[in-house]
């Protein structure tokens, strides 16, 4: 569900894969990975042909130009990533991972509230 939201569901994904299910964070990263691929690939093929809501404008609806531009930052944060997961040990991942996701509930929360 938080991946067909768009509210970051492979991080969503693999924290439950992890502390609920108990898996190893070495196999919960590409499944969670896999998930939102197959995610992605089904909403683009839905939306491919679709043309823009606005009539007057002949456009499709998905900007291919903006997309490469957010696909480049992606293929290098993946790779460093990858590269970085291989000197971290996966409890040092982990509790950096959870830090993190606090930060970003503790935000949140503060936006909700004004």
């Amino acid at each position: 569900m938080a991946i067909a939201a768009g509210l970051g569901g492979g991080t969503v994904v693999m924290m439950v894969m992890v502390l609920l299910f108990g898996m190893d964070y070495q196999m919960a990263v590409p499944i969670s990975n896999f998930c939102v691929f197959c995610s992605t690939t089904t909403k683009s093929l839905k939306e491919i042909w679709e043309r823009h809501p606005d009539k007057t404008q002949n456009k499709p609806l998905i900007d291919w130009n903006l997309s490469i531009l957010f696909i480049i930052p992606v293929v290098f944060g993946t790779t460093l990533g990858v590269y970085v997961s291989m000197l971290v040990s996966t409890n040092t991942m982990m509790a950096v991972g959870s830090v993190f996701m606090f930060i970003l509930g503790v935000d949140a929360a503060r936006k909700c509230k004004s």
